[in-house]
């Protein structure tokens, strides 16, 4: 029997192993105007965060290529492929060395010209980071870096680092894999787009829905009982003693979770999922006002036409439509008392209703309008019914009554948690790793991608506000201290971890070979891989004239933090000096975006803008960066002297340099090492 926590998690869904449940939550954002000097955004954030621990205590992750990658490509290589650290001639790669120094020398830096520093905290110690079996989480140092800049006359380049780094080739990219979007720069195109092209790679029609077959068993205006949903209103009534023992401390008594739950009566039928409302909600019929019968039945039809088979197409099968806690004939008009329970506060007492056993047979997804908050959950596990008989709990979707507006007809807020529980299903049904956490990063990332594709984007106005104020634009604001790739870290919000997700994800499937989503699903439904940064790995697969590549963990790490910069370097949205590894096709992230609360402005990534006073030397200590976070600076105010740049780190830190060109020199076909100049004609716009 599985019974629901009242306690209300962050965000959208939180898929718990066994007894797994969440809740959506919300929460405001506003952005910082950019200033002339400092961080653009957030411009206290060098503080150190009670966080500090001994490296030696956590475990060692394992897994992956280290943070240097392979040693393919490198200093005078002729082509630039995927899975290397190439990334073409505007973005050069700092040699760092053995004591984390990194030192690069810009030649002739005049007025005018700006160059950008991304530096990646590549920490392996952290990577998949998650809680104990205890329920603790690992500590995260307070890592951080610092610079010290200043125009000089050198004339010629400085010492070269130590440590074997990966150069960036100043040779012309190859071209890209097919799975490159439109090459429209007017703007964002649909996210539909990369579903299409999904489907087309599998042989299949966009937006077909595949009939049901069978026999229903199951009407509309019948009533269930959905017990993974406790009251709201009205609340179940005090356990009184009864007659046979008046005087019997029942103070610590209370009705089991089977009694203490919702009923929804069934107010739509579509081809893949049946709709229930929760008896609280004007006892569970359509009305004239808020709950239409028109409104569920376009809430049906968008399941079906719309999120049934672009999930199913990103992702994998629903493979079962179990669900063992949902009861049909409960009497709710009994009354419990003391007698009803034993010495130990067990209920002795039968309770009528029994497991709706047939519901499985209708082969379609529920979904319950619950008397509840804004979000939605999905739960599964074992189940045993009162009569004995074992099933599963897993194919009910939970979206709570306040996601809907009280007389207005817009329920996207409401279908776009719909779209992100839905994942959660699949995620479970093909036996992907689950973790008993409160947000875990692989899981939720794959939900919030999903409700993207199907086309709740920032952009489209229908998805629900706080996944745009509080989750994507915080995390833009707070790159430096959230990383992608751990679970909820009780040290900072879980909001800003969905929008890492989403554009972790979103990234992925934008520039990498069709079937990201399936690659990973099919490694571990087929093959059983449980580790989450392998199976993000099988999902990074470019295939170039004929030839595939994988990329490791880091480098897609390293390729997404990059975009998150230059996405939002141009204003005109005119990416044609990086290639398209470096820039979203579906999303602005300096865009503005309509909200039912308001117009807002996508902030664009946190960026530190030196030198602070307008002159040199630009000293900063302690810049902080936890590990997976990202941190970003912009120079400028240069005379003509050559900027030199001199960066100190722990070794875990990896620092790109954009937008330059890397010279070579002409005998012997090899870059300098780490002198480098502006290129012409571009644009960073901070």
């Amino acid at each position: 029997m599985i019974s629901r926590p009242i306690t209300r998690l962050y965000a959208l869904l939180l898929c718990l192993l066994l007894v797994a449940l969440a809740s959506c939550g919300g929460g405001g954002g506003t952005t910082t105007p950019i200033g002339s000097g400092g961080d653009v955004t957030n411009p206290g954030d060098n503080t150190t965060p009670p966080i500090l621990s001994n490296p030696d205590d956590n475990v060692q992750y394992g897994g992956s290529n280290g943070p240097n990658g392979p040693t393919t490509g490198g200093v005078g290589t002729t082509a630039s492929l995927p899975g290397t650290w190439d990334f073409g001639p505007l973005i050069y790669r700092l040699p760092v060395d053995s004591q984390g120094k990194a030192r690069v020398t810009v030649s002739n830096f005049a007025p005018g010209q700006k160059a950008a520093v991304v530096a990646v905290n590549m920490n392996n110690t952290f990577l998949d980071a998650h809680a104990a079996a205890d329920g603790t989480f690992p500590a995260l140092p307070a890592s951080s870096y610092s610079f010290e800049a200043d125009l000089v006359s050198k004339g010629t380049s400085s010492a070269t680092a130590q440590g074997g780094a990966q150069l960036s080739a100043a040779g012309a990219l190859p071209p890209q894999s097919d799975y490159a979007l439109d090459n429209q720069t007017t703007g964002p195109v649909s996210p539909l787009e990369i579903y299409e092209r999904e489907a087309r790679a599998q042989g299949k029609v966009p937006f077909a829905v595949e009939p049901v077959k069978g026999v229903s068993t199951i009407q509309k205006g019948e009533v269930l009982t959905f017990t993974n949903v406790p009251k709201r209103s009205p609340k179940l009534p005090p356990i009184q003693p009864g007659p046979i023992n008046p005087q019997k401390d029942v103070s610590k008594l209370k009705y089991p979770s089977l009694y203490d739950s919702q009923d929804g009566r069934l107010v739509a039928v579509g081809e893949h999922c049946l709709i229930f409302l929760s008896l609280e909600l004007n006892d569970g019929h359509p009305d004239n006002v808020r709950f239409t019968q028109a409104r569920l039945n376009r809430m049906a039809n968008e399941f079906d036409t719309k999120i049934f088979p672009i999930e199913t197409t990103l992702f994998g099968p629903v493979k079962n439509y179990d669900e063992g806690s949902v009861y049909r004939d409960l009497d709710r008009s009994l009354v419990l008392n003391g007698d009803d329970f034993d010495q130990n506060g067990t209920l002795t007492t039968q309770l009528p209703g029994a497991v709706d056993f047939l519901i499985s047979s209708e082969k379609k997804i529920l979904i319950f309008i619950d008397n509840g908050d804004e979000g939605g959950f999905f739960t599964f596990g074992p189940a045993i019914g009162q009569d004995g008989r074992e099933t599963n709990v897993g194919s009910t979707l939970y979206l709570g009554g306040d996601n809907f507006p009280p007389n207005d007809s817009d329920f996207n807020a409401a279908m776009s948690v719909m779209a992100h529980e839905f994942q959660h299903k699949l995620f479970h049904d093909n036996g992907l790793p689950e973790r008993n956490t409160n947000y875990g990063w692989f899981n939720e990332g794959l939900s919030q991608l999903g409700l993207y594709i199907c086309g709740y984007t920032p952009n489209s106005g229908k998805l629900i506000h706080w996944a745009v104020d509080s989750q994507l634009s915080q995390y833009l604001q707070t790159c430096n201290r959230v990383g992608v790739p751990v679970d909820g870290n009780p040290f900072y919000s879980t909001d800003p971890q969905y929008g890492s997700g989403l554009l972790f994800f979103l990234y992925m499937f934008e520039h990498y070979d069709p079937g990201v989503g399936q690659r990973i699903y099919q490694a571990a439904s087929k093959e059983g891989l449980r580790d989450p940064v392998k199976l993000i790995e099988r999902g990074a697969q470019s295939t170039i004239d004929g030839k595939t590549y994988q990329d490791t963990f880091q480098q897609l790490y390293a390729k997404f933090a990059i975009a998150n910069f230059v996405d939002g370097i141009n204003a005109a949205d005119d990416q044609t000096q990086f290639d398209k590894r470096f820039h979203y096709d579906t999303i602005d992230l300096r865009g503005t975006v309509n909200l039912s609360t308001g117009t807002i402005q996508l902030p664009g990534v946190r960026v530190g803008v030196f030198p602070q006073t307008g002159t040199y030397p630009a000293i900063a200590n302690d810049r902080l960066c936890l590990p997976w976070g990202c941190d970003y600076l912009v120079f400028g105010n240069g005379d003509g002297r050559d900027l030199d740049l001199l960066f100190s780190a722990d070794t875990n830190f990896r620092f790109y340099m954009l937008p330059v060109s890397v010279p070579v020199d002409p005998v012997t076909g090899n870059q300098t090492s780490n002198k480098v100049t502006i290129a012409p004609n571009i644009n960073i716009g901070y």
